[in-house]
């Protein structure tokens, strides 16, 4: 598709297609020299340090920022929820219905604390790594009276068998697992109470059901290879660089708002990146009116849609900002719409700015319908090819609609934004009048003030 049915450049405007076609490119290289990237390891790493490489150039100050995570946490709470499942079933056949209960009930906590919710309950069992984030400033012309992140991340997660396999009963399975690790505490508690000798025959055979068809397979939910994670998402990544690119042109600098780009490490462990930035720059997020565009999994521009919800459905994000980059996106020519997430489908980083109270939302690029078939989220055909050119280009245009919309209108505009493809028509002074450092500054402090 085209976008809005224009050429991709026209004289004095941003080239989409040559931003989108250098952001496919960098994917690639990056994914040549790195292959996949798990959190914390030196993959990951290295493919932070070439981001941090080909922003350096581009920026007012770039630094390559590191924390600490336990990567293996995040999923870890599958298998500690299917022995505690294991060990009640146990206790039931032997009608010890009170510990029985026990171990269910633990499980369902450590269900919704650490996936659900997302919370650091079980990282301090397992071994602890040091991720990279990367992040990059960019300087108005003016004083700064706003600011603007665009963000992605680089790591990528461990294969999933279940999306690999059978993806069409992906859903399916995941419901089955949530109705036995919530629904057998409560069958439990019931037992405990009623049955004071025996436990119904029928009720063992529910649970050992429940856990050899949905809940057993589980254990075997992740693979020990990790995945390009070409479209999920280091193409989001790669695109910080072309956005860079295209703020430092002439016509398209931004006079008053100040452009962070932020490329986290371990987003698939739990966002712990993205928490970590947002510690140790919660201060500087909160001086000035802060707006975040998250981008993650960008693979077909007919699937474009702006999250409204995140965290599983737990943490709102900004319904006008998405509704806002709907707006945008249809200017371009391009279908999209609005989202929200739900239980089991897990997080973006965007939840972790809006609970410090960003204005958030997250544009993903993917079909949610995964009994369609055809998904590569979270497999090994998660590569380069998988990626639409078209979508990458109007991921950028939106991406650069609201930077202009933003700068033009302040955070709370609400006016029509020019299109991408439309030059600025005023005259803008000298790029660089004040900037606190000169372009290419690395720092291991806090990168803006």
């Amino acid at each position: 598709m085209e976008l809005n049915a224009r050429p991709a450049r026209e004289p004095g405007s941003v080239d989409l297609r040559s931003l989108a076609r250098d952001a496919i490119d960098l994917t690639q290289r990056i994914i040549d020299r790195c292959g996949p990237r798990l959190a914390g390891t030196e993959a990951s790493r290295k493919a932070a340090r070439l981001l941090a490489a080909r922003l350096r150039p581009l920026c007012d100050r770039v630094a390559v920022e590191p924390f600490s995570v336990h990567p293996d946490a995040l999923m870890g709470f599958i298998r500690v929820t299917t022995v505690l499942y294991v060990a009640g079933t146990a206790l039931l056949i032997a009608s010890m219905s009170l510990a029985a209960s026990v171990c269910f009930t633990a499980g369902a906590l450590v269900t919704t604390s650490q996936f659900l919710l997302y919370r650091e309950v079980l990282d301090p069992l397992f071994p602890r790594r040091v991720g990279h984030n990367v992040v990059a400033i960019l300087e108005p012309e003016d004083e700064p009276s706003r600011q603007l992140i665009f963000a992605g991340h680089h790591d990528s997660t461990r294969v999933f068998n279940m999306l690999r396999r059978l993806p069409q009963l992906y859903r399916l399975r995941l419901a089955g697992a949530f109705v036995a690790v919530f629904g057998m505490p409560l069958v439990g508690w019931l037992c405990a109470a009623f049955a004071r000798q025996e436990v119904p025959p029928m009720i063992v055979a529910l649970d050992c059901a429940m856990g050899l068809v949905f809940l057993g397979p589980m254990w075997f939910f992740l693979g020990k290879e990790g995945v390009p994670g070409a479209g999920d998402n280091l193409i989001a990544s790669s695109m910080l660089v072309s956005i860079a690119r295209a703020l430092r042109s002439a016509d398209s600098g931004l006079r008053g708002t100040r452009v962070i780009l932020f490329s986290s490490d371990a987003e698939e462990a739990g966002l712990r990146g993205a928490r970590a930035f947002v510690r140790r720059h919660e201060a500087e997020l909160g001086r000035l009116p802060t707006t975040l565009l998250n981008i993650d999994s960008v693979y077909r521009a007919d699937r474009i849609q702006f999250l409204c919800s995140d965290l599983n459905g737990f943490v709102p994000l900004d319904r006008a900002l998405a509704d806002r980059c709907v707006e945008i996106a249809k200017g371009l020519g391009v279908a999209a719409r609005t989202f929200r997430m739900y239980p089991g489908a897990g997080a973006t980083d965007a939840a972790e700015f809006a609970r410090v109270g960003v204005r958030s939302t997250t544009l993903i690029a993917l079909p949610t319908d995964i009994e369609g078939g055809g998904l590569v989220y979270h497999t090994p055909h998660d590569t380069v090819a998988t990626i639409q050119p078209t979508a990458v280009e109007a991921c950028l245009g939106v991406a650069l609609g609201l930077a202009r919309e933003v700068d033009e209108n302040g955070a709370q505009g609400t006016r029509a934004v020019p299109s991408a493809s439309t030059s600025d028509a005023r005259t803008r002074t000298a790029r660089g009048q004040h900037r606190t450092s000169p372009p290419g500054r690395t720092a291991d402090t806090p990168t803006w003030r």
